[in-house]
């Protein structure tokens, strides 16, 4: 780079153009999404953290243009309430959306901020708000970032010291899980092993048409009236005791009955949902 070696004993004289701060115009492009309408700045530095910044409004929904150091911002067509950690962690200022997403939409989801490695990001400050704000008067948090465990943690602590009632989790594996639901997940989901579950069922049966697993061992499954209950109850059948599983409710002409007539004979225009363990649901066959 350049060197300037300034020698001092003249006045100096003439002018300068002042470029715009980053750290004035980045809180004020997130406190755009509030107004709910066009938001127009000038004079805005060209740097990477402001390319950033768009990239996010432009994520959540919002109309985010730049022409040459003019910005223009517009949040009405802002639908979105999540911003991926993909983007979250290329910017340290980036939790600044925090306490503007949440005033507009009653919530919001995000992971721990990135950046340069160069000291520490503390968020206390948005936490101590969002305290001051009652956020422990929220029912549920979602902690939907899955991918890093690390930032899945830090949320989650920091959902529950918040005192929020019930935090649910996304995990990628059975380590995640393990790992959120010892430091007070409330609920812990793991996409991709339900999605397995519900396909090995469906593969090993063909009459299973859905699957939701309970627990380990126990869940609820959806299957076509096997033929050779046609014609009979379920009183008749006896459906608890030959096979251990219960009718908790039957599916007609696309609406659920939960209520059950017993002496009712099943067709297979039925569609049956059995409450049970998972092998002895596995056992009604057709």
């Amino acid at each position: 780079m350049s060197i300037w070696h300034i020698y001092g004993g003249n006045r100096l004289t003439g002018s300068t153009r002042v470029q715009g701060a980053k750290n004035a115009v980045l809180p004020i492009m997130a406190a755009s999404v509030l107004s709910g309408c066009e938001t127009v700045l000038h004079n805005v530095p060209d740097l990477r953290d402001v390319t950033t910044t768009l990239r996010i409004l432009q994520h959540l929904g919002c109309t985010a243009v730049r022409d040459g150091d003019t910005v223009r911002i517009d949040s009405r067509g802002m639908h979105c309430d999540f911003i991926p950690h993909a983007l979250m962690r290329e910017l340290r200022s980036s939790v600044i959306f925090l306490g503007a997403i949440l005033a507009r939409f009653g919530t919001a989801r995000l992971s721990m901020p990135g950046g340069c490695e160069l000291g520490p990001r503390p968020v206390n400050l948005h936490l101590d708000a969002l305290r001051a704000l009652g956020a422990r008067n929220y029912d549920c948090a979602v902690v939907a970032i899955g991918g890093d465990l690390a930032t899945s943690v830090v949320a989650t602590l920091n959902l529950k010291e918040l005192g929020v009632q019930t935090v649910v989790c996304k995990a990628t594996d059975e380590t995640q899980r393990r790992a959120l639901e010892k430091i007070g997940a409330d609920r812990v989901v793991v996409p991709e092993r339900e999605s397995g579950i519900k396909l090995a069922q469906s593969l090993t049966s063909s009459s299973i048409l859905d699957f939701i697993e309970l627990s380990p061992d126990c869940g609820i499954a959806e299957l076509q009236t096997p033929p050779e209950w046609c014609g009979k109850s379920i009183r008749e059948l006896d459906i608890r005791a030959k096979y251990g599983v219960n009718v908790i409710a039957v599916r007609e002409n696309g609406k659920v009955h939960v209520t059950l007539d017993a002496n009712r004979p099943l067709d297979d225009k039925l569609t049956l949902v059995l409450l049970g363990e998972n092998d002895r649901l596995a056992r009604v066959k057709p």
